[in-house]
């Protein structure tokens, strides 16, 4: 099983996380703008920092996928917006379900 981490940064946290995440996992991480073949993994884990319009390059890293049968999406946020709380929580998953498939959202 092929496995990346991608991610999405503005400010540099979210890769700051992600560096990290790949260093202990042992999986390559990769920012979204340099993803090239992103349908030969199994697995994908996107880091994405959390703003007004969404997670940054979620949608623009998605749209590279062919089929997602047979894949294993993940999707984290990183922000300032207090995961645990209900509101916030709907809020993310809305900004989430705007930028990918109903079938996408559905399989992460």
């Amino acid at each position: 099983m092929s496995n990346i981490l991608i991610y999405g940064s503005h400010y540099g946290t979210t890769k700051q996380y992600a560096k990290e995440l790949s260093r202990r996992t042992n999986i390559e991480a990769i920012s979204f703008k340099n993803v090239k073949e992103i349908n030969d993994y199994d697995n994908i884990i996107y880091l994405g920092g959390l703003y007004a319009g969404g997670v940054l390059g979620m949608s623009k890293t998605i749209k590279k996928l062919n089929n997602i049968v047979n894949k294993k999406i993940i999707i984290v946020t990183v922000g300032l917006s207090d995961p645990m709380d209900e509101v916030n929580k709907n809020n993310i998953r809305n900004n989430i379900k705007k930028q990918i498939s109903k079938e996408i959202f559905e399989k992460a």
